[in-house]
């Protein structure tokens, strides 16, 4: 399940004066060593037969300041041994096993773990296309008083693609 780059044409509101727009064209693209860390959390179970397609997503990522935080809860499906082989492939990809204790608890050890400036969720069966991450942290960067970001996506694999309409 791709998640697609921001559109465009972002909405930011402005309060109590109504709603302005601002054109992410406008933001300098951010792929520099000195940009914002961005801490990528992705917590698996028995998924070994996604998690590479969602690891490789991040991989390709045009904005290169990252960490990727793996947080395995409790697999017994031959995950380790594939987080080894990323793990020495890339410095920036952190491997933490944990006893099986369910996804939001996996997710709370990787922000515990992250050290980043902004933070990225991530499932083990979704892919990221190359600029969702330099989009949403040009985004965050332009605009300070913006605390959260969010993409639209689109669903693959049984039947017809669709994508969520944008509001």
């Amino acid at each position: 399940m791709p998640c697609l780059p921001m559109g465009v044409l972002v909405e930011r509101w402005k309060w109590p004066m109504g709603e302005s727009r601002l054109r992410l064209e406008e933001a300098a693209p951010l792929v520099s060593s000195e940009s914002p860390l961005v801490s990528v959390i992705l917590p698996t179970h028995n998924r070994v037969g996604y998690l590479p397609k969602a690891m490789e997503s991040v991989l390709a990522q045009t904005y290169l300041n990252w960490e990727l935080i793996v947080i395995d809860d409790g697999s017994s499906d031959g995950t380790s041994e594939v987080m080894h082989r990323y793990a020495h492939r890339d410095a920036r990809i952190r491997y933490v096993s944990q006893s099986n204790a369910g996804v939001s608890v996996a997710r709370n050890k990787g922000l515990a773990n992250a050290t980043g400036r902004y933070i990225a969720f991530l499932d083990d069966d979704d892919i990221w296309l190359p600029e969702k991450l330099r989009w949403q942290v040009a985004l965050m960067e332009a605009n300070p008083g913006v605390g959260f970001t969010y993409t639209r996506y689109r669903f693959e694999g049984l039947g017809t693609p669709s994508m969520l309409p944008v509001r």
